[in-house]
Parts: C-alpha cells; sequence; structure tokens
C-alpha cells in the first residue's frame, strides 16, 4: 500500500509537473473523503452511555469481515471445533466470541459423520463462573436431541470428555448441543469460558497435529511463515499458524511447492493445512494475493511507466 502510495505520488509528480497548486489538493482532498465514507444509512443506535461504560464497542472494528468460512466437510481429530453457527455474521457479538470463546448454549450445531473405523471422544474444557450460579447447576450434552452426559457445575475447572455414541447408517451429520440447568443470580445465561473444544479417536489421516504444536516450531521470516514439522505415524494433517484463503497463498514443502494446502478449523478460525506423509519437512507458506489482480496492477504500472517514459524518448531522438 505504502509502495504504491509512493508510486502514485511520483507519477503526479512526473506527469503534471509544477502545475499543481493547493487548489488541487484541498479537491483531491474532498473526492478521497466523498469516496470512501458510507452512503448507505446507518441504523440509529440505541445504546447508553452506562452500557458503553459497562462493555465498549469500538474494539471491534471490521476484523472479522475477511475470513474464510467454508463448511465443515470432514471431522478432524485435534482441531478446535466451532463455537459458531456456520451462518454467523461478522459484528461485535461474534467478536465476543472470538476473543472470549463463551460456549455457546442452546443452540445445536451440525458436524458430518465420521468414517466407519473411528470412534470419536468429544472433550471440553473450560472455567466455569461459579459466583453467579444460584443454587446448583449442570451441563448437558446433546447429541441429535438425546441427552449423552450431564456434568455438575461444582468447580471452577470443567474438564470432561464424552464419548459419542453410534450414529445410524443413514445420517450423514449429527448435532451437538450443550444445556445447562441452573439458574444464575442475575438471569443471564451462564458464560462458561471455552479453553478447548476437540474430538479424538479419528483415523490417523484425519487426526491433526494442531496449531498449538506446530506454532512453537515456526517463525516469521519477512513476509513468509516458516515451520520446521515433524510428522509422525499418529497424526497426517499438520495445522499451520496461517490463515487459509483459497488460491491465494504459496506454500513450499522441503522447497518444491505444494498444490494441496487446505482449510481446517481453528474455533471459528480456517487455518491452512497439510496431509504429509511421516518425516521431517520444512514448510514456507507465503501469502501472494490473487494472480490476477496482481497481474493488472503489474500492467497497470508498466503502462504508467511507459506514459512517462515515451515522451522523453521520443524527444532523444529528435
Amino acid at each position: 500500500m505504502w509502495a504504491g502510495s509512493l508510486l502514485t505520488a511520483y507519477a503526479m509528480v512526473l506527469i503534471f509537473r509544477r502545475r499543481l497548486d493547493r487548489r488541487h489538493l484541498i479537491i483531491g482532498i474532498l473526492v478521497i473523503v466523498l469516496a470512501s465514507r458510507p452512503w448507505l444509512p446507518a441504523p440509529k443506535g440505541n445504546l447508553t452511555v452506562d452500557q458503553l461504560k459497562q462493555e465498549p464497542l469500538f474494539r471491534y472494528s471490521g476484523a472479522l469481515d475477511y475470513l474464510y468460512r467454508p463448511p465443515i466437510r470432514t471431522l478432524y481429530g485435534k482441531a478446535e471445533l466451532p463455537l459458531l453457527s456456520p451462518d454467523w455474521i461478522p459484528g461485535y457479538g461474534t467478536w465476543n466470541t472470538f476473543v472470549n470463546h463463551p460456549l455457546i448454549l442452546d443452540a445445536e450445531l451440525r458436524y458430518p459423520a465420521w468414517e466407519e473405523g473411528e470412534n470419536p471422544v468429544i472433550f471440553i474444557e473450560g472455567e466455569v463462573p461459579l459466583e453467579r450460579i444460584a443454587n446448583t447447576a449442570a451441563l448437558e450434552v446433546h447429541f441429535d436431541g438425546k441427552v449423552i452426559a450431564s456434568f455438575p457445575l461444582v468447580s471452577r475447572e470443567l474438564k470432561e470428555k464424552v464419548p459419542l455414541p453410534p450414529l445410524d447408517d443413514s445420517k450423514n451429520d449429527f448435532g451437538l448441543k450443550f444445556v445447562v440447568n441452573g439458574a444464575t443470580h442475575d438471569g443471564q445465561p451462564l458464560n462458561i469460558r471455552v479453553k478447548r473444544l476437540y474430538l479424538d479417536g479419528m483415523l490417523a489421516k484425519n487426526t491433526l497435529m494442531p496449531v498449538s504444536e506446530t506454532e512453537p516450531n515456526c517463525e516469521q521470516k519477512g513476509v513468509s511463515t516458516v515451520c520446521e514439522i515433524t510428522v509422525t505415524e499418529e497424526a497426517n494433517i499438520v495445522q499451520l499458524p496461517v490463515l487459509y484463503y483459497p488460491d491465494m497463498l504459496k506454500v513450499r514443502v522441503n522447497g518444491q511447492p505444494s498444490q494441496r494446502p487446505f482449510a481446517v478449523h481453528h474455533h471459528d478460525y480456517n487455518l491452512t493445512s497439510l496431509d504429509l506423509k511421516p518425516g521431517t519437512y520444512t514448510i514456507k507458506t507465503t501469502f501472494h494475493g490473487l494472480a490476477w489482480a496482481n497481474w493488472i496492477s503489474g500492467l497497470a504500472w508498466l503502462g504508467l511507466i511507459g506514459l512517462i517514459i515515451s515522451p522523453k524518448i521520443g524527444r532523444s531522438k529528435d
């Protein structure tokens, strides 16, 4: 962006020379302001000053608008499960989920069926605000509408595992829902902060080396993320600390380009992942954007440079 701004300013100086003055600067600033301001009417806010002081909303600034959010097609062992439904809308409520990881209650999320030979177990670790519970409370786990586990919430630390029951062969997916039975002092839903929520017991080809294990072996080198990873027989999928965008990443494995990166969920993010055989690898990931956009930008700059140089070449020949 900065390089483009500097090149644009230099091009303006070369093209217009000293024919620009303050009036052009003022008009240019006005055009930029008019072009960049939102033109759609914004709904009238109903927040009070007291509400804003208790929980300021300016922390969210569109940071989620550009996330790649494909639906989950395959269940991966040790991949952190999403907390939000697939049709979530970017905004402050979802931003709070990304930052604080509250367990979403009373909402069923659908997941694809697991493969034959897999015996999935759901693991949940979290923090329970016991001071908000009025008397007693329990966390229930629902599987396709049936309660398969219930845990009394008597400790601040929540750490449980629940084997999932067999799934009918006729079903292509299943639903998971968490429900809290019990009241709070203020009548608001209990906010259980999730530390980990994942499945295990999957086949090795569907089991991750999660980003929590790979990230310590990665470092940023310029615009690239370079990781030194050793893949074992137990987990064939390597999850990298890089957001996934289709056709916008260059991934090299041991110096050779890889055409097989794909997305695996980590909570509600989708991270770049690779399916690798056991061994040691150097993985270099670089974000390069859309190839066609880069070509258009490059050709535009070449055309501008040509317009600047061609008059000088013509005069030198004369």
